[in-house]
């Protein structure tokens, strides 16, 4: 894979007291966040996954081989967001993207 292609994302579930969840395992937060793998697969991302913030977030991490990969994977979750807001669970929220230079360095971050 090429290191220049990398891009993160950070999920949390907000319970219903409105505070994030603390997850006891990566498959708990993947489940409880409901998170769509097939979507995940376009440009056959490397993809990996770790807690973060005292196990109150899920950190997914892309790998992708080219630009191009990167670009399709993006514009597949662009137009399933488009058509359909909640791509998650309801208490699911992405609150962070960030962007990474090839020596893993951030090069932008985006907070939601």
């Amino acid at each position: 894979m090429a290191q220049e292609f990398r891009h993160k994302r950070y999920f949390e579930y907000i319970g219903e007291d409105s505070s994030a969840v603390t997850f006891t395992s990566v498959d708990n937060a993947k489940t409880l966040i409901s998170l769509n793998n097939t979507l995940f697969t376009t440009g056959n991302p490397v993809i990996t996954y770790e807690l973060v913030n005292n196990s109150k977030g899920l950190c997914v991490s892309f790998e992708f081989s080219t630009i191009t990969d990167q670009t399709n994977f993006i514009a597949a979750n662009s137009a399933a967001w488009a058509d359909r807001p909640s791509m998650y669970a309801t208490q699911a929220r992405i609150y962070k993207h960030e962007w990474l230079h090839a020596d893993g360095s951030i090069s932008a971050t985006t907070n939601f």
